[in-house]
């Protein structure tokens, strides 16, 4: 992708996300917080429906072998709701979908097209104004995943969708930063629901600096923000191609 002088502009600047019916799309349990549940938040005091869809189990995170894998996944799945009345506070409910997808391989073109059809009746579901999904270079095979299916689903859809990706394990040059801070204790409340991924309180330490980073785009004016970039489909599969080595075997992004 050649870069061009809009690469370098600064980012849109707002106070409140676009009104209207939104949908998430996460990879697993806790992404959606991370990458924009403070924007979530906002949605939710201004009673716009939000659907989250948690894509894959989330079973790999079983590290310690402290419970069996159905046992941890289910208790994933608890943690997503708690954090989603955190979310919404005293505003309207978010609703969550989990697929249980297993997790952690490379998806070949088949697993692509096939959760870009389901992606799509859900779409068809919803009719979001909005759609937040990992952006497309974020640098895990299962959000790299994601995003390559989001991109199919998109073309499919082919109805008019603000369409922006968010941030987990890779920055992006963003297209639009959104002030959090009214929000963010609640963002920081969601987070902390989700025991299993806690490492020792590392996981808000990280959460608290990327959106702490990202309100410097407000010049002082704001104290956290999350950060997006405009949702591209031709642009997904230029990042799917960085991801396929020379043999044409596809790697992994993790």
């Amino acid at each position: 992708m050649r870069m061009t002088p809009e690469h370098f502009r600064a980012p849109e600047r707002r106070t409140a996300p676009t009104p209207g019916p939104v949908l998430v799309l996460a990879p697993h349990a806790d992404d959606e917080v991370i990458g924009c549940g403070g924007t979530l938040a906002l949605h939710a005091d201004r009673g716009d429906a939000v659907v989250v869809l948690i894509a894959f189990d989330g079973a790999a995170a079983n590290v310690d072998g402290g419970s069996s894998d159905d046992r941890f996944v289910k208790e994933r799945i608890l943690e997503a709701v708690e954090g989603g009345r955190h979310l919404a506070g005293e505003g309207r409910g978010i609703e969550y979908e989990f697929w249980g997808l297993e997790e952690g391989h490379v998806a070949e073109d088949e697993d692509l097209d096939r959760a870009a059809r389901r992606i799509e009746r859900l779409l068809n579901e919803v009719r979001p104004g909005t759609l937040y999904a990992p952006w497309y270079g974020d640098a895990h095979v299962d959000h790299h995943s994601l995003a390559q299916a989001t991109a199919r689903a998109l073309e499919l859809y082919a109805k008019p969708v603000e369409a922006w990706g968010y941030e987990v394990w890779s920055a992006h040059q963003p297209d639009m930063v959104l002030d959090i801070s009214e929000a963010y204790p609640r963002k920081l409340h969601a987070l902390a629901c989700h025991q299993t991924q806690m490492q020792g309180g590392q996981l808000l330490h990280r959460v608290a600096g990327l959106s702490a980073w990202r309100s410097m785009m407000f010049g002082g004016k704001a104290r956290h923000a999350e950060a997006f970039q405009r949702f591209v489909p031709a642009e997904a599969e230029f990042y799917r191609v960085l991801a396929t080595p020379a043999d044409g075997t596809e790697g992994s992004a993790a």
